[in-house]
Formats: structure tokens, C-alpha cells, sequence
């Protein structure tokens, strides 16, 4: 009989959990919080339809950029406009998944948060490859693509040369064009530059997105790296060095033209 009670005692303690935790499980702290699914699908819709829009725009964004207002290329102005568009429609999105989320059960919440844990686990166990990808894109991102205001290289004021400087993330990075076209200008002068890297019959080179491009020397180079040739985009850091000529006997010799004489290899 002693038996019998102390088992009955146990059944109803693991019943009474087990309803405990079912009721948690299905309650809603938010019932009445849920998606709006008519919103969610043509927000959705929109979102699609911006994003093709945008990447219609960016694969045809050299020949879009050839017509200029003034001084705005019009294809990195369309290019903006619509990443204004898809941020603003993405957030529209996620609000109303939030809203979704919410409305959820704790059980499914805790599934959820479960995964991300998990994901934020792998993250951190392969966190070499993560970083990697992560500043991989970005150094292979063209920002100047998304700049729309286009000078002319000559235009100045004072001694700042507006033809001559970019700005991006807080380092001045000088005009291959204006390199290309006034390299006297820059004799002596310690310049960084950004670009495409190529490999031409003659030496090495970096070239802008719209196909201005200068030589660099061979110490810019790192023998044993494995380069991404007219894809990837490298910055180099050095001093803009005048023509010379290496003579290899009988008056012979090889003619290097206005150069970029790194300090450090492509980064």
C-alpha cells in the first residue's frame, strides 16, 4: 500500500510539471500581437522588385554613369535613391515580423532563441572564417560607385584640389585620373591610391572604375600572395616617383614611365 501511495505521489508530481510546462509552453504573452500577412506580402513584393532594380542599375552602372547632370552621375544617383527605398521597405519588413514574433508562444520563442545561440556558437568556433568573409566583401566593395557627384579634375579651391582627393573612411586616397592625367604634379609626393589590380604586358597597375589607371613598382607586389586580378580592389600606399631609365649595356635599357613606388605591399 506504501508502495502504491508513494507511486501515485510521483505520477502526480510529474503530472502537475508536465501541465506546468505545456501551459508554458502554448501561453502567449501577446495574444492578440500577430503578422499582418497582406502587409508582409506586398512589402515583400516591393522589396523584390527594389532590390532587381538595384542590381539591373549596378550591372550596367558604367554605361548608366556616361550621363551627367550637371555634375551628379545619374546612375549612382539612381543607385542611392533605391538603397534609401530597400532600407526603408526592409525596415517596414522587420517591424511587422516583430510584431509577428511577439504573438508567439514561449515555447516557440525559446526554440528561436535557442537557434541563434547556436548559430552565435558556430560563429565563434569558426570566427577566423566569419571575419574573413566579412572584411573579404567589404575590401572587394567599390564604395565610389555609390558617390554621385562627379568633378572636373582641374577644378580647385585654393590649395585643396577636389579632382585630387577622395575621402573614405578617414584615409585621403588620391585620383588614379588625376595621377593619369597630371603626373608631374605629384613628383615626390606620398600618395595612396585604390583600385583594381592588373596585370599588363610591362608591369603591374591599379585602374579606377572608369579605366584611368597607373603603373606601380614591383615592390608593391608580394611574391608568395595570390593576387585577384581586375576584380578585387587593393590600396597601395607610397611615393609618386618621375621617369627613368635602367641601362643594361650598349645604351639599351628598359623605360619606366611615371610610377607609384610602395612602402609597404598592397593592402
Amino acid at each position: 500500500m506504501k508502495e502504491n501511495k508513494s507511486a501515485k505521489k510521483i505520477k502526480r508530481f510529474a503530472k502537475k510539471k508536465w501541465d506546468n510546462f505545456t501551459d508554458w509552453f502554448t501561453e502567449k504573452e501577446h495574444p492578440r500581437s500577430r503578422l499582418n500577412k497582406n502587409v508582409f506580402f506586398h512589402d515583400s513584393l516591393k522589396l523584390i522588385g527594389l532590390i532587381l532594380v538595384f542590381l539591373i542599375i549596378n550591372s550596367n552602372l558604367d554605361k548608366i554613369n556616361q550621363i551627367v547632370l550637371i555634375f551628379i552621375k545619374l546612375g549612382s544617383l539612381l543607385q542611392l535613391v533605391l538603397l534609401f527605398f530597400v532600407l526603408r521597405k526592409a525596415w517596414h519588413i522587420i517591424i511587422n515580423l516583430k510584431y509577428a514574433f511577439r504573438g508567439l508562444n514561449h515555447g516557440t520563442k525559446a526554440i528561436i532563441a535557442i537557434a541563434i545561440v547556436l548559430l552565435l556558437f558556430f560563429a565563434f568556433v569558426n570566427q577566423d572564417k566569419v571575419v574573413g568573409s566579412f572584411v573579404q566583401t567589404y575590401e572587394e566593395t567599390d564604395f565610389n560607385k555609390l558617390n554621385p557627384i562627379k568633378m572636373p579634375s582641374n577644378f580647385s579651391l585654393g590649395n585643396f584640389s577636389l579632382g585630387s582627393i577622395a575621402s573614405s573612411g578617414g584615409i585621403s586616397y588620391s585620383s588614379i585620373k588625376d595621377l593619369h592625367q597630371n603626373p608631374s604634379n605629384y613628383i615626390g609626393q606620398d600618395v595612396s591610391i585604390k583600385g583594381k589590380l592588373n596585370n599588363r604586358l610591362g608591369g603591374y597597375s591599379l585602374e579606377d572604375s572608369d579605366g584611368y589607371w597607373v603603373w606601380i613598382e614591383d615592390n608593391c607586389i608580394e611574391s608568395q600572395r595570390e593576387y585577384n586580378y581586375n576584380s578585387q580592389t587593393y590600396t597601395a600606399k607610397g611615393t609618386w616617383r618621375s621617369p627613368k631609365k635602367d641601362e643594361y649595356g650598349f645604351g639599351w635599357g628598359v623605360e619606366y614611365k611615371y610610377r607609384l613606388s610602395c612602402t609597404s605591399p598592397l593592402s
